[in-house]
């Protein structure tokens, strides 16, 4: 990391303002040498640090990114004010206004601003000592340089995010992260609520005992988090978070439908989070629909249901998957921009996209996808969620350590 914790605290002051705002994204080499005449290598190297990373914060830190003490790497591996607004929540949820929580491995401090924010009494803990000072910063709190594995647990609640990374390699073993999630969870012992972050992707069947929230923002999977929950509660949560503001939670034992339905009249998409926390048959007992095949990623229904879990299509035909023949059909559908959708590397969807465009002023969606062992076609037309009826329930009871909604 660039730079030492004296400057990165010298570029927060007053006195570092002209150099900020001298400075661009992708500054020249020529203005970067003009600018060493008053201020040092080390001191224009982490202002160009900050400049360049609050031109990239915005979308995860909104207007805050204008005032975001943070490096390029740092708020890379940040959670998104979103998510960590949605976290911050449950904490105070179950700990109340004003609970002493413990941010380890805070980083910049993503969820230390969110936790902050939320009423809660907040320490930022890091092994970097300027990353730790960079979320004390940012977040306004107490900030410690120190190991996790041997910091007093005097709280109620902690958040923590060990790094998963080892230079420019993602470990998806556990036991590879710093620290060992082994060795967390030993330390969480005894603490009344505690978060783990993890990567979307972790296979649930190597965590230990604990309730795995899969978090999306507006289609996008964003982390994994691990809760302490008491008995009783779901083992799984997926939760959504819209692009409208509004959150949407499914909370229940893992439900993974092994059964297939003919292709009806709509079909849907599903929300990330919700097959990645095996979810879908929690949603699917609350609807009249079917899952196409398992694997598919498709719910099937005589109508368009409306839901924020899903995206709703209506099927204009189905077909066995072949070039020539799929072609001529969007042809006699008017096809202008065809938008192919497939699964694990079936096919170059981009590619076929640009080949299957036509002339015609229909946008059209296709689905390639095995179903029953064979490659078929699902040509459709996207519909809006306003456009369905709406469902009289929804699985969205948000059981379980009160989320915001």
């Amino acid at each position: 990391m660039i730079g030492s914790l004296q400057t990165w605290q010298w570029a927060a002051t007053d006195d570092a303002a002209p150099l900020l705002a001298s400075l661009r994204p992708g500054a020249s080499v020529a203005t970067l040498a003009g600018l060493r005449a008053r201020w040092s290598p080390e001191q224009i190297a982490v202002a160009t640090e900050i400049v360049h990373a609050r031109s990239k914060a915005g979308i995860k830190f909104g207007a805050r990114a204008e005032r975001l003490i943070a490096d390029s790497d740092g708020l890379q591996m940040a959670s998104s004010i979103r998510s960590a607004r949605h976290k911050a929540a449950r904490f105070r949820a179950a700990l109340g206004d004003g609970a002493t929580v413990l941010d380890a491995c805070c980083g910049i401090g993503g969820d230390t601003m969110a936790l902050s924010d939320a009423g809660l009494h907040v320490t930022a803990l890091d092994l970097h000592e300027c990353r730790a000072w960079m979320a004390g910063t940012n977040a306004r709190c107490h900030w410690v340089a120190g190991d996790f594995l041997s910091h007093p647990i005097e709280v109620l609640g902690i958040h923590i995010d060990p790094a998963r990374r080892a230079g420019d390699t993602r470990s998806r073993d556990p036991e590879a992260f710093q620290p060992p999630l082994s060795e967390i969870v030993r330390r969480l012992e005894g603490c009344r609520l505690s978060a783990v972050k993890l990567n979307p992707g972790v296979k649930p069947e190597i965590l230990p005992s604990g309730e795995l929230e899969i978090i999306s923002e507006s289609g996008s999977l964003m982390q994994a988090v691990l809760w302490s929950v008491p008995a009783g509660h779901g083992s799984r949560r997926a939760t959504l978070l819209a692009g409208d503001g509004s959150t949407h939670t499914i909370s229940a034992d893992p439900d993974r439908p092994d059964d297939s339905t003919p292709i009806g009249d709509y079909i849907h998409t599903m929300d990330p989070a919700l097959e990645r926390a095996d979810l879908v048959g929690a949603l699917l007992r609350t609807l009249d629909a079917g899952i196409v095949f398992p694997g598919t990623g498709l719910l099937t229904a005589s109508r368009p249901i409306r839901s924020a879990w899903l995206t709703p299509f209506r099927v204009l035909d189905v077909l066995p998957w072949n070039r020539r023949s799929v072609r001529a059909r969007l042809r006699c559908l008017r096809a202008g921009i065809v938008t192919v959708k497939t699964r694990g590397g079936l096919l170059d969807a981009d590619r076929l996209s640009r080949e299957l465009r036509g002339d015609g002023p229909a946008d059209l969606v296709l689905f390639v996808l095995p179903i029953d062992g064979r490659l078929r076609a699902i040509i459709t037309d996207r519909l809006t969620n306003e456009s369905a009826p709406p469902e009289p329930t929804e699985a969205s009871d948000g059981a379980g350590l009160g989320d915001g909604s």
